[in-house]
């Protein structure tokens, strides 16, 4: 029913204005929320729609109870077609000069507790003072975070470079560079000796759990030793892992950069566990390379 010639789809028989239309559609899944969005009616949404399917092939949102859901085919053109309008949007808008002393607004970073230290650091260091009223906010990790880069409802996010951010490609900066380190509370019965593979897996290892996704260095090392590590404690941050070997003997292998904002006396336990220091990139959409004010808030953060 939805067979389409895609040789004739061509992008000069479809009005533009029908592309924003689709955007606001795929990004609610709703006809009454994007007809909002748009500003007119939810049945010239709906002929819209109807028109859409028939240009595409592709019936893009389908009925699920209540609900809208999205075909795999409009899954796919999503992205693209949030990039594309954010494109025609920057085109639209003439460029000015961005002025740091009078500008306002919120700037959005995504990262983790540990790194958060870095980034407010770094903010009150080198932007606050050159502007003034920007307003920052700080957000955890989550698999969602690489689409709100390109839609632009987050400026940039801070992770390790060997961490996926998302599909699609990217713009990475290198930021800092840390290493790990295996730390338990300072009066631990294993604080002045050093232990091998079987040992350390048995110990209570707390792991930190961000929401990044990935597959952790520290198992994949246990397992080329034939070995799984004992997960005793999973927490959500590094300040509840720090916390964790307060009053129990386990053991933790985090970024060495967290033992100098613990509240908790440390010391590293020595383990046959090598890896390879790590850096942490600053993470932006390739589309807001030029954009004034990106510009200074990326050569501000990254000013030593």
């Amino acid at each position: 029913m939805w067979y389409v010639d895609f040789g004739m789809a061509k992008l000069e028989s479809l009005d533009l204005n029908r592309l924003l239309t689709l955007h606001w559609l795929l990004d609610a899944a709703h006809v009454s929320r994007a007809a909002q969005h748009l500003g007119t009616t939810q049945p010239a949404v709906s002929r819209s729609l109807r028109d859409l399917r028939v240009w595409f092939g592709d019936p893009l949102l389908v009925r699920s109870g209540r609900a809208l859901v999205r075909t795999p085919f409009a899954e796919l053109i999503r992205p693209r077609l949030a990039h594309a309008i954010a494109e025609l949007r920057e085109l639209a808008e003439p460029r000015v000069h961005f002025d740091p002393v009078t500008a306002r607004g919120v700037v959005r970073i995504v990262c983790t507790d540990y790194m958060a230290v870095l980034v407010l650091s770094a903010w009150d260091k080198q932007v606050a003072p050159r502007a003034p009223h920007l307003d920052l906010e700080l957000l955890a990790p989550s698999r969602a975070r690489a689409d709100e880069l390109e839609s632009g409802s987050v400026d940039l996010m801070v992770l390790p470079s060997r961490t996926p951010a998302g599909e699609g490609e990217l713009a990475r900066v290198p930021w800092f560079t840390d290493r790990y380190a295996t730390l338990i509370r300072a009066d631990h019965p294993l604080a002045s000796r050093r232990i091998g593979w079987k040992r350390f897996a048995e110990l209570e290892h707390v792991q930190v759990v961000t929401g990044v996704g990935g597959t952790s260095e520290i198992d994949r090392a246990f397992r080329q030793h034939g070995l799984e590590r004992r997960i005793a404690l999973r927490v959500g941050t590094f300040v509840l892992a720090v916390q964790a070997l307060a009053n129990r003997n386990r053991v933790a292998t985090l970024p060495a950069r967290v033992i100098a904002s613990s509240p908790v006396p440390l010391a590293q336990l020595q383990t046959p566990l090598e890896l390879l220091p790590f850096t942490l990139d600053l993470i932006f959409h390739p589309r807001m390379s030029q954009h004034p004010r990106h510009v200074f808030l990326r050569q501000a953060l990254l000013t030593p």
